[in-house]
């Protein structure tokens, strides 16, 4: 635990370091002398910044109690920081062009079979303006060209492909092969992984999820069972109940990953509407007061994502991110799935190597874009 005179002194180091980011410009790097404090604190406020950002920008619904938001808004570095982002005349990026686009990435990490590839995609666009919030669910089977190239890849490989090259890279390569397809600059990205999502859950004590019907999923991947010699023990019977059901991570993490499902829930754009479901539930668990006032669970949620999180947004952007767009009602946030349904515009298709993948159903990505 960090003492009292030792968060003075972070305190101090911390308020230097912002405002000389503020004040420089963004493309420099600023140079200060390394320090463990400076480190410790620096992670400390990139993880509850996230935390704060993510849940509320990426579900469907943006809600908070008047009395955490109030709390948030009375945590003294919240407040100095708040104030700085907000009285600089540096702009988000986007800012001027009157979109803030946000890629949002979940993968398995480390332990798990291709922990690299993106399992969760979702663009989030950010209108400055009327603060609007567009979100795009897009499948990780949709096939995308490769750059440079004749060749087309899974979108899910990317990230995988990058970090295999240069170890972070990922982000910004899924970020710039998306931006290039659909002719839109895609300038942050936020990634989480299972561990992460699945242990904060639990740190929050679970969450409820009102669940639309009843599936049986026979072939969920058993965690660790990757390369057993027995194959049928590979998988696990996954099976969920219709209604309201109180979900730990590990079931949450299950709901929102299955793939093989039944009774309509097979299909990766059944995965997205649970996993809209899941953030939800998740995001409005970790923002009630009794979540955000409780110390032991907030440093537990901070600590879970110092080690499973992966971003380029500073620290003045995300808390001007959250000033701008923390009061945005449900009402003006809109939610689109990429699908092949009958007005979709993907089709289902085989690549060369007979893969399943998805390409877009006029054979450009015309329509998409539009």
């Amino acid at each position: 635990m960090i003492k009292k005179n030792q968060m003075a002194e972070l305190k101090k180091d911390f308020d230097e370091e912002i405002i000389n980011k503020i004040g420089e410009d963004s493309t420099k790097e600023v140079k200060t002398k390394p320090s463990l404090r400076k480190n410790i604190f620096k992670k400390f406020f990139y993880s509850s910044v996230f935390l704060l950002v993510a849940f509320l920008l990426f579900s469907n619904r943006v809600a908070i109690s008047e009395q955490a938001d109030s709390f948030i808004g009375k945590i003294p570095l919240i407040g100095q920081l708040s104030h700085l982002a907000n009285s600089s005349d540096r702009e988000l990026k986007g800012e001027k062009e009157g979109r803030i686009n946000i890629l949002l990435l979940g993968i398995g990490g480390k332990g798990h079979d291709g922990g690299y590839l993106t399992d969760t995609i979702m663009l989030a666009s950010l209108d400055p303006e009327t603060k609007k919030v567009s979100l795009i669910s897009i499948p990780r089977d949709m096939s995308i060209p490769v750059e440079g190239s004749n060749e087309w890849t899974k979108v899910n490989n990317i990230n995988a492909f990058a970090e295999a090259k240069e170890a972070g890279a990922g982000g910004i390569a899924i970020s710039q092969a998306l931006s290039d397809i659909l002719e839109v600059p895609i300038d942050y990205y936020i990634r989480l992984d299972f561990d992460g999502f699945k242990n904060i859950i639990d740190k929050v004590g679970g969450i409820e999820v009102n669940v639309e019907k009843t599936f049986d999923d026979y072939s969920y991947p058993a965690n660790g069972q990757e390369d057993n010699p027995n194959y049928d023990a590979r998988y696990e019977h996954l099976r969920v109940e219709k209604g309201w059901q109180k979900m730990d991570g590990t079931l949450a993490l299950k709901f929102a990953r299955s793939r093989h499902g039944n009774n309509g829930e097979g299909s990766d754009f059944a995965r997205a509407r649970r996993q809209q479901l899941v953030i939800t539930a998740a995001k409005e668990k970790l923002l009630k007061a009794n979540t955000l006032l409780n110390p032991i669970a907030l440093t537990g949620i901070i600590t879970e994502l110092n080690d499973h999180i992966s971003t380029n947004l500073k620290v003045w952007e995300a808390i001007k991110i959250w000033n701008e767009f923390k009061n945005t009602s449900r009402e003006n946030i809109s939610s689109k799935v990429l699908d092949n349904g009958p007005n979709g515009l993907l089709v289902d298709g085989r690549n060369e190597h007979g893969a399943y993948v998805l390409t877009p159903k006029n054979g450009d990505f015309s329509e998409i874009k539009y």
